[in-house]
């Protein structure tokens, strides 16, 4: 039988997620600006 996860676990994975989502957008923005500067 399956139980369902805690709210505390689900806001916990939310903030993960959250945060790594971040991380890479930010990378990948750095990426575009780089590389649109060199392109100039």
């Amino acid at each position: 039988m399956l139980k369902y996860p805690s709210k505390a676990l689900i806001k916990d994975v939310q903030e993960v997620f959250r945060k790594e989502t971040e991380s890479i957008l930010g990378d990948y923005c750095y990426l575009y600006q780089h590389i649109h500067f060199v392109n100039q």
